[in-house]
């Protein structure tokens, strides 16, 4: 017996086995190790192609969303969309791989819808294609079709964002619809007929201003046809209209006229976003342009927006250049002027509501029309006068404006008069069919019309009760075509008492009996910041006015240049391609 094995010796017949079965121990796990370095090559490869890959996607979904932000843009800015394409490039962080993307887009598909309330909505569609490559590999490709909706402002007679009242006094007509994100309050002094949509967010009330028998209100059938019977309204407070018809609930099934909870068939109704995007106070979208502004700012302040600028006596370009044009700037000669000594450019008036003697530039609206680009036109003044304690007396003076050549927007920071009709050639053909006035705005701090007679060296006014008013007496009919945006002078932080809808246009003459024509979208989202001169009914007589809302300006295609509006993409639906 051999003691060694016993002990757990190795002997020298395991010794030759250990010899044989370790080679192969060792082949086999070296044939494990490589077979598992083998399989890491494996994965390694198969990382780097899926993070390339990963790369493209990321590249192509970039480029696409850089697709729709650059359509989007394009809408905000009022640009006719059509197909097209551009190269795309992929941020620099995510193309370590040399990726090269392109995109392309088809032809809009325009469609419209309205709700219950008649608010119309405005969808375009588009098919947007997205290809993204690295050097000669397969691409990846994403079809999307988004949908663009927007809201236009001007497609109301009325919208008030605040308190609106509608006080008139002569006979007073409003076609189209009416909107306030606030109270509506009715009290007519002698008939007022409205012939669309009244709607409100809060309450719409009415009462008896006196007891003259012509004292009545007309509001607007649900079957479209109009402005249902007068009815004359007996409670001298202001009164909910459900409590101001004993069959209101059958009342409202047959009228265009709804409030808060009070909306019928068609729910209530709610306030209505004001289409802008970044912006605190409506008024900044006229205030002059700061350096600070932020990129939401810069595509919508008109001062930003505009081709054509006036500021500190020149005339520049959109990138503050100076442009040479034969000077709009021009002195009335229809009538004699008053000249400030100061400064000959300026003509001086009296302006018995800012109760001050203002000093306005004159500018021959023909003359802005020269360069065939400029269709915004902004006109900046500020002009504090140590002789009115300091107060801002600007603002300017539009003449000549009754032919437009093409669609125009002009746009002040401070106040607008305008003398004699504006936009009176009907030279534009909508989609609608027919012929137009050209769409066109008027967007100011308070806008005040003037009649084709007005006299500026006349200003020393006499009260109207005394039928002695100064001045040509305003006896034909003068025309505004154009949606106007302006301010309301504001009393502790209310609209109410500072003249409503009704005086929203500013009057300065005696226009007793005589109609003023006015056609167009009104719309009321800032309180006035230059002028501070409220109501005050003894220096004009009010004309008999014949506002209509110009229905044009339904289709999207006939809004004003630059007309506020916040584009909402939606995607409807989208696929992934690989070649």
């Amino acid at each position: 017996m051999d003691t060694d094995s016993e002990h757990g010796k190795v002997t020298g017949r395991q010794k030759g086995y250990i010899l044989l079965v370790a080679p192969i121990l060792l082949l086999g796990i070296s044939f494990l190790a490589i077979q598992a370095m083998n399989r890491s090559r494996v994965s390694i490869r198969i990382a780097s192609s899926d993070f390339r890959n990963l790369q493209t996607m990321l590249c192509t979904q970039q480029c696409a969303a850089l697709s729709v932000n650059s359509i989007t843009r394009a809408m905000d800015g009022n640009a006719r969309i059509s197909s097209g394409g551009e190269a795309c490039a992929c941020p620099e962080q995510d193309n370590t791989q040399a990726i090269t993307c392109g995109n392309s887009w088809g032809s809009p598909v325009e469609t419209r819808t309205s709700n219950c309330y008649g608010l119309q909505v405005a969808k375009t569609n588009m098919d947007i294609k997205v290809q993204c490559r690295e050097g000669v590999n397969r691409a990846i490709q994403i079809q999307e079709n988004v949908s663009f909706q927007e809201i236009p402002i001007f497609q109301f007679a009325v919208f008030f964002d605040k308190v609106l009242e509608l006080h008139n006094g002569p006979p007073m007509v409003i076609s189209g619809r009416v909107h306030s994100n606030d109270t509506i309050r009715l009290f007519p002094v002698n008939q007022l007929s409205i012939e669309d949509w009244v709607t409100s967010a809060e309450v719409i009330e009415g009462k008896q201003m006196n007891s003259g028998s012509n004292t009545l209100v007309a509001l607007p059938k649900m079957d479209g046809s109009g402005a249902d019977a007068f009815v004359r309204y007996t409670n001298t407070s202001f009164v909910p209209l459900a409590d101001l018809y004993a069959d209101w609930p059958d009342w409202k099934k047959n009228h265009r006229v709804a409030y808060a909870q009070e909306g019928g068939s068609c729910g209530s109704v709610q306030k209505l976003a004001i289409p802008l995007k970044g912006v605190r106070n409506p008024h900044t979208l006229i205030d002059w342009r700061e350096t600070g502004d932020s990129y939401d700012l810069k595509r919508q302040k008109y001062a930003w927006r505009a081709s054509l600028i006036y500021k500190d006596g020149k005339w520049v370009d959109n990138q503050l250049n100076a442009v040479s044009i034969m000077e709009p700037k021009r002195r009335p000669t229809r009538r004699a002027v008053m000249t400030d000594a100061a400064d000959a450019n300026r003509v001086t008036f009296w302006d018995n509501r800012e109760n001050a003697m203002v000093k306005v530039i004159s500018i021959d609206v023909s003359l802005l029309q020269q360069r065939s680009k400029d269709s915004i036109v902004y006109l900046f003044d500020e002009l504090p006068d140590p002789g009115q304690s300091g107060r801002d007396v600007g603002g300017f003076l539009l003449t000549n404006g009754d032919r437009l050549l093409r669609p125009l927007t002009v746009v002040s920071n401070s106040r607008i008069y305008m003398w004699g009709d504006y936009n009176t050639d009907s030279s534009y053909a909508p989609s609608m069919g027919g012929k137009s006035p050209f769409p066109s705005a008027i967007i100011c701090d308070v806008y005040t019309q003037l009649s084709n007679q007005w006299n500026p060296t006349d200003y020393t006014f006499k009260s109207r009760w005394s039928k002695q008013v100064k001045g040509w007496k305003a006896n034909e009919v003068t025309i505004l075509n154009a949606c106007v945006m302006a301010g309301i002078p504001e009393n502790k932080g209310s609209w109410s008492g500072q003249g409503g809808y009704h005086n929203f246009i500013r009057f300065m003459e005696d226009w007793h009996d005589i109609p003023f024509r006015y056609s167009g979208s009104t719309v009321a989202i800032w309180s006035c910041a230059i002028s501070q001169g409220g109501l005050d009914r003894t220096w004009f007589y009010p004309p008999i006015r014949k506002w209509a809302f110009d229905p044009m300006y339904n289709d999207l295609k006939n809004m004003p240049p630059g007309t506020p509006r916040v584009v909402s993409p939606g995607l409807n639906s989208w696929e992934i391609v690989r070649e």
